[in-house]
């Protein structure tokens, strides 16, 4: 069986995108939404990584990026697959 998708990107009834992605330390779901500029952003940051990956860059690739606010690490895996770290909010 495959690992499930780290992310999925969910669009809204009210037009916004919500990229939810799934906790290794919680049940509930982190849910950020994208602005436009967010979300190009963040395309842009998974195709550098992949890109990497497929060229086989070692250290395993990864970039920083901050999505409604909060720190998003987008790294690579040795199975050749996608992590992503997001910053928990400040409570």
């Amino acid at each position: 069986m495959r690992n499930p998708a780290p992310f999925i990107l969910t669009q809204c009834d009210d037009g916004v995108t919500e990229l939810r992605a799934f906790s290794d330390d919680s049940d509930d779901p982190i849910v950020l939404p994208l602005s436009a500029a967010d979300g190009r952003a963040f395309g842009l940051a998974v195709a550098d990584v992949l890109t990497a990956l497929d060229a086989g860059v070692r250290p395993l690739p990864q970039t920083e990026l901050t999505i409604a606010g909060r720190r998003v690490v987008i790294m690579g895996t040795e199975e050749l697959g996608l992590k992503l770290d997001v910053e928990r909010p400040a409570r």
